[in-house]
């Protein structure tokens, strides 16, 4: 329903109410329960239309930030400022696990390491030949030292996107504005909410072993 449509219906049954009540027939014993279930409909008829009237001043004084933006950066800050913090999470969420899907399997885990700072040694022939396969897709390379180990060729535009996604995400976990809305999260689920955490990637991104 367009904002026109809202206030008009809204208008209708807040001016025609109180005729309406007044053009009822007078019982001549109200019954305190019947008194008390009209009470409570009406109230919350009332809370409906603030809500609405709520939601909807939200979303113009959104449209209007929208219609200032002149580039894709401020688009997305206007759209986190009115967005909740689980609708910020489920986007970056979702984002960083649609760009871990477009890479093999070894340059996730090298992903996972390297958000640590850390290198992948990869063990074991099983492994290597997962290794191999990520650098015949020229995701990674190998570095030849006394502890050969996975490096990320972030040339590659698949291991750019989906590192930036992963540190997009990592900086939304680490805002301070967004500590009790990770907190609740480690509480519910009783495993740390970060890049650095198995159990995190297995459960929202993907899983790295």
């Amino acid at each position: 329903m367009s904002t026109d449509g809202w206030n008009d219906q809204k208008d209708i049954f807040l001016n025609g109410l109180d005729a309406l009540i007044k053009g009822l027939k007078k019982p001549d014993l109200v019954q305190r329960a019947e008194f008390e279930r009209a009470q409570g409909q009406y109230k919350r008829a009332l809370d409906t239309i603030n809500a609405k009237d709520g939601k909807i001043g939200k979303l113009n004084a959104q449209i209007a930030e929208l219609k200032k933006c002149k580039d894709g950066a401020q688009v997305e800050a206007v759209t986190a400022k009115y967005s909740t913090s689980e609708q910020q999470f489920s986007k970056l969420q979702q984002q960083a696990q649609n760009a871990l899907k477009r890479l093999e399997r070894a340059t996730r885990v090298t992903l996972y390491w390297d958000m640590m700072g850390e290198h992948y040694s990869a063990k074991g022939d099983d492994e290597w030949n997962e290794v191999e396969t990520a650098k015949a897709e020229n995701e990674v390379t190998i570095y030849q030292g006394e502890d050969a180990c996975a490096v990320l060729n972030e040339e590659n535009s698949r291991v750019a996107t989906a590192k930036q996604a992963l540190n997009e995400l990592n900086d939304f976990l680490n805002n301070d504005k967004q500590r009790e809305f990770v907190d609740d999260m480690t509480e519910k689920l009783q495993f740390p909410i970060k890049l650095s955490n198995k159990e995190f990637w297995r459960n929202f991104l993907i899983n790295v072993g």
